[in-house]
């Protein structure tokens, strides 16, 4: 059996003559109307969650919360089933578009650690884009926000020159 996987279902099709675009609709009495059960994500409650035993239930859960960060955030660190087989943190990538770095070879991946390193590399990278543009402004001088970066200022150079002025 295989999955497909919405975030918004509010408008999909639960059958399979609702999928079909027929003019005549008597021809509908000549194809059998499959049933599609579909899982949305958005809908389920927390119970409803707790009852998959399989770490689909951690996926799912990454997507139901993936828009909003505080109950990620809260769904990632109460969840204690968050080391997950690595096929189900690239589902998980693919869905909700999280940059997860998931290393060849891997068997399973602790996405609580994954999203951590992922979100502290964000915020250093904002740190970083800030000393460079109150540099670029004037602000601060070059070997205050080397030594801020706890880099040389020549390694401080080399990130300005690699930081496109759109990015700051």
């Amino acid at each position: 059996m295989g999955m497909v996987w919405y975030l918004y279902l509010s408008e999909s099709p639960l059958s399979l003559h609702e999928m079909m675009a027929v003019r005549n609709k008597n021809l509908l009495n000549f194809v059998q109307d499959y049933q599609i059960h579909l899982i949305d994500p958005a809908k389920l409650s927390a119970e409803d969650l707790k009852r998959f035993s399989s770490s689909l239930r951690e996926v799912i859960g990454y997507i139901k919360y993936s828009k909003d960060k505080k109950r990620l955030s809260e769904f990632l660190t109460d969840n204690p089933r968050m080391l997950i087989e690595a096929n189900a943190a690239r589902v998980i990538k693919a869905v909700t578009n999280t940059p997860l770095d998931i290393p060849e070879g891997a068997e399973v991946i602790d996405v609580c650690k994954a999203v951590e390193e992922m979100m502290n590399e964000s915020e250093e990278r904002g740190e970083l884009r800030m000393l460079v543009q109150l540099v670029r402004d004037g602000d601060l001088k070059l070997e205050r926000a080397a030594e801020k970066a706890k880099m040389t200022v020549e390694q401080f150079e080399k990130v300005m020159e690699n930081t496109p002025l759109q990015a700051v």
